[in-house]
């Protein structure tokens, strides 16, 4: 199964992803921005069940984006990773001089979430934006080993 979610689709299915993932949840994530004085907020909402997932007992990891050519981690980024790191979730920062600009989700193995959204109000909302779902089991293994190289290799440099 493949499916296009272009544009607003993306939120909804992610968070139905996330909600329905029974053992393991790994991210490559550019860029969050969670509004510090809006209520609703789908960044937040996004945080907030990864952290519900990890109290089920999944394997949650992030990695998050600081390139350290240009000296790009966002306040928000950093933010959003000590939240993760204080709920008890593996978040790693990319600490290589190139960026990291790829926005993965790869859902028990199963599935996988791969465009151009990242965890923003525009992104979410205003950009023209695509990302699709698959459920093709070679795509999702080589998507699931880049994650698991990037995340070994960032931790033990």
């Amino acid at each position: 199964m493949e499916k296009l979610l272009i544009d607003h689709e993306f939120i909804s299915e992610l968070k139905k992803q996330i909600q329905g993932a029974q053992k393991r949840i790994y991210a490559v994530i550019f860029l969050v921005y969670i509004h510090k004085h809006r209520t609703q907020d789908d960044a937040r909402e996004i945080r907030d069940l990864l952290i519900d997932a990890k109290k089920r007992g999944l394997d949650v990891r992030i990695i998050i984006n600081r390139n350290l050519k240009r000296n790009l981690f966002t306040s928000q980024n950093k933010d959003f990773a000590d939240v993760m790191s204080s709920a008890g979730i593996t978040i790693v920062v990319t600490d290589t001089r190139r960026t990291t600009h790829c926005k993965i989700w790869v859902i028990d193995d199963e599935k996988v979430i791969i465009g151009s959204h990242n965890l923003t109000g525009a992104s979410l909302h205003s950009n023209r934006e695509i990302s699709i779902i698959t459920e093709n089991r070679e795509i999702n293994e080589q998507l699931a080993t880049y994650i698991e190289k990037q995340i070994f290799e960032t931790i033990t440099r």
